[in-house]
């Protein structure tokens, strides 16, 4: 799968979990951090955050540009 891919995807499941991304984004110590979720995974949180930030300049092209990158897989 290609990072922003994953990142989508990933991005996804923080929202479905309710975790919000950014700095100091935890309110409290019951709120789970992407670290905690990315770790979950067995994903580093660097590797996390490098791919959405994939996804998120994946989400900024235009969309026949995210057309033509879906038709080639990725690659």
């Amino acid at each position: 799968m290609p990072p922003h891919e994953w990142g989508l995807a990933f991005k996804k499941l923080l929202e479905v979990r309710g975790v919000e991304r950014g700095k100091g984004k935890r309110n409290d110590r019951t709120c789970e951090t992407v670290s905690q979720v990315a770790g979950e995974l067995g994903v580093d949180r660097r590797t996390a955050h490098n791919r959405m930030k994939a996804a998120d300049v994946y989400e900024q092209l235009p969309e026949e540009w995210q057309a033509q990158e879906a038709g080639r897989g990725g690659q």
